[in-house]
């Protein structure tokens, strides 16, 4: 799967199937930065899509069984990494880590 792909992934992956532009949206990325890898991980057989219900123009786009698992795997690898690279934190560093963590990701500016 393409670097580009995964946040649209992982976002199908915690919310199930959507339209393009709202993923796109979601994701913080431009409809058309998004097409290429929609388009793609269908190739794949990570995506499904099927006519949108309420305009047959459009589409809706969610993961394949396949694509599901692979998410699942990569996400479990990234939490074994984390993990590998914070179980000798101290209960201090984690707790400061969350907080920036919190706030890195915050909508409010500090």
């Amino acid at each position: 799967m393409q670097p580009a792909a995964f946040p649209i992934a992982r976002w199908l992956y915690a919310f199930g199937p959507a339209r393009p532009s709202v993923i796109a949206e979601a994701v913080g990325m431009d409809r058309s930065s998004t097409s290429t890898p929609i388009g793609k991980m269908r190739s794949l057989g990570l995506l499904d899509s099927s006519p949108a219900p309420d305009d047959r123009r459009s589409i809706v786009a969610g993961l394949s069984e396949q694509g599901r698992r692979r998410v699942a795997a990569t996400l479990e690898e990234r939490g074994k990494e984390f993990y590998a690279h914070t179980q000798d934190w101290s209960e201090d560093d984690l707790a400061r880590l969350i907080e920036l963590l919190g706030r890195l990701t915050s909508d409010r500016p500090a």
